[in-house]
């Protein structure tokens, strides 16, 4: 997608969807974008994403049908950390964060849904050796009549 001759982010994200919502209906498939955050959400406390951090603002918003986004807690608290130089500023990340865990939860939730609820959010673990993100829900064993009793495969 050329977006040279766009004047600002909205109108450089605008100049991608077009294309890619063409390619969705004519292939009837789901397309995922992915788009960086700017910088806004970092200077605020709580870097927890909100939809005004996405690039290209409010105007590119219009076109996703579907905003998520995934929040590492452990990351940010160590970021904020890192620069903190005070005990007020150890204080505020205390305040904002909670306490440190060994466990490197990870949020994914929605922050626009066109078609049903922006508030869906779940708790997820990062294994980061994998750059995976594990479910935390542990599915039940489901009674196949086919299968032997006593038997999981």
């Amino acid at each position: 997608v050329d977006d040279r001759g766009a004047k600002d982010e909205g109108a450089k994200a605008r100049a991608s969807t077009g294309p890619l919502k063409a390619l969705a209906k004519s292939t009837d498939s789901a397309v995922f974008l992915l788009n960086q955050r700017n910088s806004k959400g970092s200077a605020r406390d709580n870097p927890r994403p909100i939809k005004a951090d996405l690039y290209g603002g409010e105007p590119a918003q219009y076109d996703y049908d579907t905003i998520m986004y995934l929040y590492r807690l452990k990351k940010w608290r160590q970021e904020k950390t890192d620069i903190a130089s005070t005990g007020s500023d150890h204080n505020r990340i205390e305040k904002v964060f909670g306490p440190d865990t060994e466990e490197d939860l990870v949020d994914i939730g929605a922050l626009k849904v066109r078609f049903g609820s922006p508030y869906e959010r779940r708790k997820m673990k990062f294994n980061a050796p994998f750059t995976r993100y594990e479910s935390l829900v542990v599915p039940e064993l489901i009674e196949d009549p086919m299968r032997p009793a006593g038997r999981l495969f």
